[in-house]
């Protein structure tokens, strides 16, 4: 396992924060989506190297496939140049794509010559080295480990010390990745690097239509994005939060996404802070959450450039504002203020002095609302109670209505 990773890693100097860069699938879905829309996170760290699916649309059942060109040694240029040095299973037989009923042999071009490859699926993986003994090329099985999966996040992370290797060092490597059956061995079109353009999995069958990939991704840490991020801080300010960072070597930057999330795994864009590009300068840049999550947020930012992105480190602020529920008459109708709130469906409900209900509706909130609710004809002057209620929890406010 060491000897054939160290073939992959380049030494370079190390970078101060997580370096993570997102690449796209190919858009298709003929196996549901869980590659072709997703997205395969590759973090860096001076400590550590990561490789993460977060799956797109529908189940991840089926086995992903990266083959690496680490630019080390000749590879192969044909799936079916491969037998197994080891043992025959799901992994081996979706990256040999021999040993099914349908067999799809996969071609590679000059410029990509594979000599590893990574293949996984929501329960484990296995890492191999395509080697040329023998007159022929052979698969060695490396480890087998187990998937990280937390939400639609599948994945592995390795220490480098584990891997017998030193801190700063990084990856250098072209891959495309391919979504494949490992038991039928049924390739979809589904994949990363490449488009598989008018690729019908059923038609190829063994030999007799083979693909030719026509595209790779290309991953090396030496060219990083033309920025470097200084700082990142974050910190509670009254009821919100203020977000402040600092960057140097500011060129061709288009932006800064900021992004935030409540559990700190699944993240979602709350603002977009276009770059100054001042190169020869620091750059401070900030950004307040005026509408910050119950308990603990989570945030990180996210570096544009053209069609790539890198993703900072993670901070965490915890913030203990309690949920307003705020209500004004205008007129005939009834100003609703909410923030802070969880995101979900709740019920409205407006209770006369009685005890009667004169409104039951349905209305739904993404943290906070601003709605105005036209009161009932039969509204007459009293002292009225609102309710909002959720499965979770019920806010009430009592207004005195003329």
């Amino acid at each position: 396992m060491k000897q054939f990773l160290l073939a992959i890693l380049v030494f370079i100097s190390a970078s101060t924060f997580a370096q993570t860069t997102v690449f796209q699938g190919n858009g298709k879905s003929d196996f549901g989506g869980a590659v072709g829309k997703g997205t395969l996170n590759v973090i860096n760290t001076p400590d550590s190297f990561s490789i993460y699916l977060n799956k797109g649309t529908g189940t991840f059942d089926s086995v992903l496939v990266l083959y690496i060109d680490t630019f080390s040694t000749a590879g192969i240029t044909s799936t079916s140049q491969l037998s197994s040095f080891g043992s025959i299973d799901k992994y081996s037989k979706a990256t040999m794509a021999q040993g099914g009923t349908e067999n799809p042999v996969l071609n590679f071009p000059t410029n990509f010559t594979p000599d590893f490859a990574i293949a996984f699926d929501k329960t484990g993986g296995k890492i191999y080295s395509f080697q040329f003994l023998f007159l022929s090329y052979v698969m060695i099985e490396g480890n087998t480990f187990a998937i990280n999966a937390v939400g639609n996040s599948y994945g592995k992370g390795f220490s480098k010390s584990e891997l017998g290797l030193t801190p700063g060092q990084t990856i250098r490597l072209n891959f495309v990745g391919t979504y494949i059956d490992g038991n039928t061995v049924s390739r979809s079109a589904e994949g990363f690097g490449d488009p598989f353009t008018g690729y019908n999995g059923t038609a190829r069958i063994g030999s007799t239509q083979p693909y030719t990939i026509k595209s790779f991704y290309t991953y090396n840490s030496s060219t990083a994005l033309p920025v470097v991020l200084k700082d990142f801080k974050a910190s509670p300010l009254q009821e919100k939060v203020q977000l402040n960072w600092s960057v140097a070597q500011e060129t061709n930057i288009e932006g800064y996404e900021v992004k935030r999330s409540g559990n700190g795994i699944q993240f979602s864009t709350i603002a977009t802070v276009p770059a100054r590009n001042n190169s020869g300068i620091n750059s401070q840049y900030s950004f307040t959450d005026n509408n910050p999550l119950q308990g603990n947020n989570y945030y990180r930012l996210a570096i544009i450039e053209k069609d790539r992105k890198e993703l900072s480190n993670i901070l965490t602020v915890k913030t203990n504002i309690a949920a307003k529920f705020k209500i004004q008459q205008i007129g005939n109708a009834l100003n609703v203020q909410v923030n802070n709130l969880a995101s979900g469906m709740y019920k409205l409900l407006i209770v006369n002095p009685l005890g009667q209900t004169l409104q039951n509706s349905s209305i739904k909130i993404d943290g906070y609302l601003n709605k105005q609710i036209q009161l009932p004809t039969n509204v007459t002057k009293g002292i009225y109670r609102i309710t909002l209620r959720s499965e979770s929890e019920s806010l009430t406010q009592n207004i005195f209505i003329q």
